[in-house]
Order: structure tokens, then sequence, then C-alpha cells
């Protein structure tokens, strides 16, 4: 998540120079103080400027739709602002440089990710996209959730059903659905009809070959050989119905086996031997190098012991060494440790380049070895399903040449029967029949089974299913997280929200109901309550809420709420018991109020003091 650390603000209204860092993760309560006019108190002082920079830096415009020059210092022709932040999650740096001119000069926009300027934006549009994109909210929930002010006081438990649907469904992205649940019900269209034009056909067809029977049965019934045909069409059929069986699973077998070929291609397996032998090459040299270094060092060490002797005339300021083992002079003793120096560092660089190239070969030989493994197990797996397929090709061949012996025991026995041009013709119409009820079965099953698909996810992703479970499971988080927060605000008070429905009817009822309760048992709508814990619950819903848009980010989200004058109703005493809880939360709140006096018990504040016209933070 994204921590602010730190916002320089330049000629933004009526400061000219201000910088203010960041203390993160507790509550600061920013005090005014107008020594300009002292009639006005505190106001005036300068104290949303902080909060408009902020809204500025990151969405581009101002929290109250200022435009740029009446926020602009009025004796000055530019402004500018620097907006820092510091993501831990994904250990990244953020600066937001803004910069905007009197007149019709256009502003500047400069993104700088890791100290590095993003050249990639070359628009201002194209920027503020980028600060959105990097912060992982949108510019609604920033002004609705994370900058609470007394002009864009915004609350989950006042807002329209459409409102709170709008809510939760970007919360949890449940929008991103509705093209798919389009999609499926088109496509369950289509293969509903193509079913129904395939399974009316094959019912004529039925319908024809159930006369076609009776006709032959009349025209059989005298016959004597009937019987001994329908036993061995009942073994063919059989053989046939096995063969069948047999067939799926070769087929089934034998993709296994391809597949398991591919996955075998697939796996790039390197030549442990030779890898080997280079890490063992690498290891005598880095042995060899360990050693020349070593040796180098102690050259330093008594060089630097040398020059630790080293006497300077009183007169002629002449420097040399008192007692030299080595029996050089100053300056040779200094040149040959600075060469000693050069070459240790040398040397330390090729040991570190050849230790990163050790870690890497060590890597590539248990990466090698591993893979050698993997295709000893697909290379059994593949072998498994050769000898399946071997055995229950022979079942095959040997059903085949069953039914072969007993279609020739059929057409010995249908030689016996008179010759019948009516049954010949009958049998001939049944097998046409037969045909292409079969052809048309076998169309039917993968649309069916496709159907089928498209019905589960049709279920489970649609409103009835995935969406609602989604909503629900966020009004209840939101539900469980604002309770949690009223209560640490010590008040006796809690929400109950009331998500989807499913009916009967398998519609959803896309409501949400919000009551308060005190005490746990009496329920009151929202706006019954009295100002004061409609200030608390909307604080708690405002922290629920953005809990869960942060957790939404993967790591990205935004740590600060900015509350200003959002307190109506609330006493001194009231706020400060809000301010110490919102201290312990680990969350970085920043707040402004004009009933907090000079006095109030707080541990983090800032004074804004404007004097002579100028403020600035004290």
């Amino acid at each position: 998540m994204w921590n602010p650390s730190k916002i320089e603000i330049y000629n933004l209204f009526a400061h000219k120079e201000s910088v203010y860092d960041f203390k993160n993760n507790t509550c600061t309560v920013i005090f005014g103080k107008n020594e300009t006019d002292r009639g006005l108190e505190n106001n005036g002082a300068g104290k949303t400027t902080l909060f408009e920079a902020i809204c500025i830096a990151l969405t581009n415009e101002s929290l109250r739709a200022i435009k740029k020059d009446s926020f602009i210092n009025r004796d000055e022709e530019e402004c500018k602002i620097v907006f820092h932040l510091y993501n831990p999650v994904l250990k990244m740096k953020l600066r937001i440089s803004r910069q905007f001119f009197r007149g019709n000069k256009s502003a500047k926009i400069e993104i700088w990710e890791n100290d590095k300027l993003n050249k990639q934006v070359v628009s201002v549009n194209e920027a503020n996209k980028r600060v959105l994109e990097l912060i992982g909210i949108s510019r609604e929930d920033l002004l609705r959730y994370f900058i609470i002010s007394q002009d864009n006081r915004y609350t989950f438990f006042t807002a329209s059903d459409g409102e709170k649907k709008e809510i939760m469904n970007r919360i949890t992205s449940a929008d991103m659905i509705n093209p798919v649940i389009e999609e499926l019900d088109l496509r369950y269209k289509e293969k509903n009809a193509e079913y129904k034009e395939i399974d009316d056909e094959i019912g004529k067809l039925s319908d024809k070959k159930e006369l076609l029977v009776e006709q032959r049965e009349e025209v059989l019934a005298n016959d004597n050989t009937e019987e001994e045909l329908k036993e061995l069409s009942e073994k063919i059929s059989e053989a046939e119905e096995e063969i069948g069986e047999i067939d799926g699973n070769l087929d089934k077998w034998k993709k296994a086996v391809k597949t398991r070929e591919e996955q075998i291609q697939a796996i790039t397996v390197e030549d442990t031997t030779q890898l080997k032998k280079d890490r063992k090459k690498l290891k005598e040299e880095m042995e060899e190098l360990d050693s020349e270094l070593s040796e180098n060092k102690r050259t330093e060490k008594k060089l630097k012991a040398e020059l630790e002797d080293t006497i300077t005339c009183p007169k002629c300021n002449h420097e040399f060494i008192h007692e030299s083992e080595l029996e050089l002079s100053v300056e040779d003793t200094k040149s040959l440790l600075a060469e000693a120096q050069s070459e240790i560092k040398k040397q330390t660089k090729k040991y570190e380049v050849k230790e990163t190239k050790l870690k890497n070969l060590n890597k590539k030989i248990k990466e090698a070895e591993r893979a050698e493994e993997l295709v000893g197990e697909i290379e059994e797996e593949k072998s498994t399903y050769e000898r399946k397929i071997k055995n229950k090709t022979q079942d095959r061949s040997d059903l085949l040449e069953k039914i072969a012996k007993w279609e020739t025991e059929k057409k010995a026995i249908k030689k016996r029967k008179k010759d019948d041009k009516l049954l010949n013709s009958l049998n001939q119409r049944i097998g046409e029949c037969d045909t292409e009820i079969e052809k048309l079965t076998k169309q039917l099953l993968p649309i069916s089974e496709e159907m089928d698909t498209i019905k589960f996810w049709q279920f489970n992703m649609g409103r009835s299913g995935f969406m609602t479970y989604l909503a629900n499971k966020s009004i209840k988080i939101i539900e469980g997280i604002t309770n949690s927060y009223l209560r640490k605000f010590g008040v006796d008070i809690s929400v109950l929200i009331n998500g989807f429905t499913i009916l009967k009817s398998g519609e959803v009822r896309e409501k949400i109901d919000v009551f308060v309760l005190n005490d746990g048992v009496t329920a009151e709508q929202f706006l019954a309550k009295s100002g004061g814990e409609r200030g608390r619950v909307t604080l708690a819903g405002v922290l629920g809420i953005q809990h869960l848009i942060n957790l939404s980010t993967n790591g990205r989200g935004l740590n600060l709420l900015l509350l200003d004058e959002v307190f109506p109703g609330i006493d001194s005493k009231g706020q400060e018991k809000i301010i110490n809880t919102l201290n312990k939360i680990g969350i970085t709140v920043m707040m402004i109020t004009q009933n907090v006096s000079d006095n109030l018990n707080v541990d983090n504040r800032i004074t804004v003091v404007k004097e002579g016209g100028i403020s600035s933070f004290i």
C-alpha cells in the first residue's frame, strides 16, 4: 500500500513555500491561527490547503472545484505541488510533480517512479490515468472514502440502492462478469435452437422407424430363423459396444501418450556433467583469486604498518620511516600501498562476479537435475499408457474376429429365408433410419454437453450465484469493520446491513437496507439518528469501505484518510475519543475541525499560521 512521505507546496493559495513530512499510521490534527485577520480566529489560516494540494496532486483537480487562476497565489504567476509516496509492498517510490500557470499556458506534470522520470506519459491526461493506475483507486473512490470534507461529504449509508450496488460492483469487480453472462446467454440460446432442430428430426425418424418395424414384425411372424438371428445380433451388438468402449479408451490413452511426448519435448535438459565441470573449474579459479587477494591484503597491511612509523623532520619537513623493514622511502611505500589497494579492489570485483556465476551454475545444476527426474517420471507414465494401448488393441482385434464369425453365421441363416422383396425393403429402410438417427444422435451429444456447461456457468457466475456471493460477502465485511470501529469509538450503537436476496423465482432482490441498533436491539433507519450518531457511523463506514478498496488493489491502495470538518454534532470529548482511537488503528489520518480546542489532548498536531497574508506549517 502507498504511504505518503512528504508534500511540497509552492504558491498555492496563501502558502508561498510549505513542506510537510507525514507521520504515518497515526492521526494528526491540524489547527489554524490567523494572525493576518484575528477576527477570523482559526478560519482562513490555510489548513485546508494541505488537503487541496493532495487532491490536486492525485486527481489534477481542486477538492472544491476551484479554477487554477484562483488557487495560484495572487502575487505569483505559477504554483507547484510535489507529492512523495512510498509503497513497501511493491518496494517502489513515487513522486508526482504538478505545475500550473496563469492564463492559457498548459499545466505540466512529471511522474517519477523509483527516482526515474516516466517519459512514456506525454500528456496531462495520460499522466492522470497513470497516477490512478499506480494508486489502484478510482477518482470517485478517492473523493468519497479517502478525502472527506464538508464540501463532498458522502456516505454509503445514505446512498441510493443503485449507488450502493455500484460501490459493491466496483469493490468486488463484479461488473467484469456482465459481458461473460451476456455471452453465455447468447451461446445457450443458439445451442438450444440447434439442439431442438436436430431433436425434432430424430423424433420424426423414430416415428417412421416404429411403423417400419411393426410392418416387419408382421412379415416375420411365421419365420423360424428370427430367434437365431436375434441372438447373433445381440452378441454382435455387445461386442461392438465393447469395441466402442475400447476405442474411446484407446483415443484417450493415445492423446495421453502424445501429451507426455509433448511434455518431454518441452522440457529442456542441460548436460549436468558439463555444468559440474564448469562449476569445479570456477571454484578453482575462485580459490586461486582468493589466494592472490589474501596475499595483496597482507601486503596492504604491512605497508600501512610501515607508514604508521612515519617521522617528519622539524626543519625540512621531510618524511621518513623510523624503522623500515622494507627499506623504502615514504613516497615509494605510499605508491606500493595505492597499487596494492587498487589490485585488491579489482580482485574483489572479479571474485564477486565469479561468485554470482557460481550461484547461477548451482541453480542451473539443480534445475537440470529436476528436469531429468521429471522426464523420467513422464517417460514412466507414457510407458504405462503404451502397455494399455497394446493390450486393448489385441482385445479389439479378437472381438473383430468374433464379429466376423457371427456375421458369417447370420448370412448363412439368412440364406435359409425365403426371398421376400418386401422384407428386404423394410430392413433396408429401417437400416437407413437407424443410420440417420445414429448420425443425428452423435451430433446432439457435444451440443448437450456444451449446454450443460453453459448452464453451470450461468448459475454460478450470474446474479443468483457468484455476483450475489461477492456483494453480500463485501456487505458483511463492511458491517463487521464498521461495528468494530464503533466499539472502539466507545458508543453503544451498531449497524445492520441487509444485502442482496435470492427469491424463490431465482431472481435477485438488489436492495441494501441499513439500520442503526441501540444496545444491539432497537433498529432505526440511519437518517433517523442524531447528527453525532450519524457522524460516528459515517466515519466507521468510511474506514470499512476504505479497507475493502485497499484490499482489492493487489498491493496498491492508499494509506491515507483526510477529514475536513466532518464531525457536526459531536462534542470535544467525543472527538477526542475518536482521535485517540484513530491513533491506534494503524492508518494515516489527517483531521481538520473547528470545534477542537488548542488544549485538546492529542499526540500529533500541526498548526497552520497565517501572518502577513502568508501561511506556513509550524
